[in-house]
């Protein structure tokens, strides 16, 4: 039984992945020329990157590291992150955190990519502006002077 969900999120397709335990699993396909999430913290969760093919870029408290196929990043919590593409193809990752919650955030704002207009959706200013005054609620703080 597959009860992974396919979610377009701030443009990037994302599935969620069901695990037992305390802790969360996503693979994250990046998006050529989309940027990633705004600079952020978690207040409660470390996240881990692992990237499984292509290329990305995770910035950790302002400076940027660039990873291969293969290579990983952790990322305390209260740490402030992102991330983005570096190339002209998609890139795809695995994302990790303990303990479990914020998947709650790609539940919530992400669009299941079979709907029309899927990718459009978590483009649109309205959603962007969703994410930005309810990601607090995941324990997800944006810092605007990143």
């Amino acid at each position: 039984m597959n009860n992974n969900k396919m979610l377009w999120v701030l443009g990037h397709k994302v599935t969620y992945v069901e695990t037992i335990g305390n802790y969360s699993l996503l693979e994250v396909s990046i998006t050529p020329g989309i940027p990633g999430p705004p600079p952020h913290y978690h207040v409660d969760a470390p996240e881990l990157f692992h990237l499984i093919d292509g290329q990305m870029d995770v910035m950790l408290e302002g400076t940027w590291h660039s990873l291969t196929k293969g290579e990983s990043i952790m990322i305390p919590k209260n740490s402030v992150h992102s991330f983005r593409n570096s190339l002209d193809r998609e890139s795809r990752f695995i994302t990790t955190w303990s303990p479990r919650g914020f998947e709650g955030f790609f539940l919530e704002f992400g669009v299941p990519v079979d709907e029309e207009e899927a990718f459009e959706r978590s483009v649109s200013d309205e959603m962007i502006q969703g994410v930005l005054t309810g990601c607090g609620k995941y324990g997800m703080i944006v810092v605007e002077d990143a």
